[in-house]
């Protein structure tokens, strides 16, 4: 659909249900998919699971598109074939995934060039629309392209409750950018546990006693956490934000400009896309706590928003007092 996901899924939820004849009282779980795939499909579908699932008090299992695309190829698989689920991302890139004959991850999901992507050698199984882009010679494409929501549905019976909700998987920044970002300045992107390094650096710009980056990597290693990093021209590093998620609330944890970006918006600019994608997810509220004498930091949280609720006295090691803050999302 181009438009009026949120308008058409649920309608076709309740109608689904009322054909099977099953009350909404009766599940015992929900699953979706997670990406890679449109932000607004995306951010729509994983909002109504969330709060179906928060309604109904039941886990709902997230599992990334090439998976769920996996296990289709694994369903028919008569040859035992490795499998490579692969999604056309346009601009000459693909969404990519590897895995065995039975749909058991051998890769993490990864967007790259169409020449970077790796076939396992002998022929394989190809699931998706991308999947005619590198095909060879011996190889097999699967006739159905798409994900099975039956097979989803029974994956989801056996995966153990991760005791949190599912996220979106991006691995593309969104083409819906800021100001910022439309003049070529900034680019925003997920950072994850590769990053962490380049994450220590730009803390330790910031702050007098820096994170290291084998704290950040297991931060972000966790499924809770929601990691953005700044790049400026030629990709270099500028700046980044990390948050946790927490029910319906989620917690600003730290936010690093490098000096030489400061000044331009940039961590208004970080907090308020970071404020949006939570919002999607079903987070109402954020909040932080922040030193008193940081003015600067105050000045910024003040400017996106947010509000002093609260004090915590000589809260940091140099006996600094913490403000509370908090945002409605």
């Amino acid at each position: 659909m181009a438009k009026g996901h949120a308008e058409a899924l649920a309608p076709m939820v309740e109608a689904v249900m009322a054909e099977a004849n099953v009350p909404f009282h009766a599940l015992t779980r929900i699953a979706v998919t997670t990406g890679p795939g449109t932000f607004t499909g995306l951010r729509i579908a994983l909002a109504f699971a969330r709060g179906l699932g928060l309604a109904l008090q039941i886990p709902v299992i997230g599992f990334s598109s090439l998976e769920a695309m996996a296990l289709r190829a694994a369903r028919q698989n008569p040859q035992r074939l490795p499998i490579l689920a692969i999604i056309d991302a346009r601009r000459g890139q693909a969404y990519a995934q590897s895995f065995d004959a039975a749909a058991n991850a051998k890769s993490s999901p990864a967007i790259l060039l169409l020449s970077e992507v790796t076939l396992p050698n002998g022929p394989t199984r190809l699931i998706g629309s991308g999947a005619h882009l590198i095909a060879r010679a011996g190889d097999e494409i699967a006739p159905e392209p798409f994900p099975d929501a039956g097979l989803l549905a029974r994956a989801a019976e056996t995966r153990p409750d991760p005791g949190h909700p599912p996220h979106p998987l991006y691995l593309r920044p969104s083409d819906a950018k800021p100001q910022l970002l439309l003049k070529g300045q900034m680019q925003l992107i997920r950072a994850v546990p590769e990053h962490a390094s380049v994450l220590a650096a730009l803390h330790s710009t910031a702050f007098p006693t820096a994170w290291d980056g084998e704290f950040i990597a297991n931060l972000l290693q966790n499924p809770a956490t929601e990691g953005r990093l700044a790049l400026g021209p030629d990709d270099m590093p500028q700046g980044f934000i990390l948050a946790s998620r927490i029910l319906d609330e989620a917690e600003i944890l730290t936010i690093a400009v490098h000096p030489k970006a400061r000044r331009k918006g940039l961590g208004s600019m970080m907090l308020a896309r970071l404020c949006e994608e939570l919002g999607s997810l079903g987070i109402s509220r954020l909040f932080l706590d922040v030193a008193e004498s940081n003015t600067s930091a105050r000045a910024l949280y003040d400017a996106a928003g947010f509000a002093q609720t609260g004090r915590r006295r000589a809260y940091y090691a140099d006996g600094d007092d913490a403000i509370l803050m908090t945002r409605a999302c």
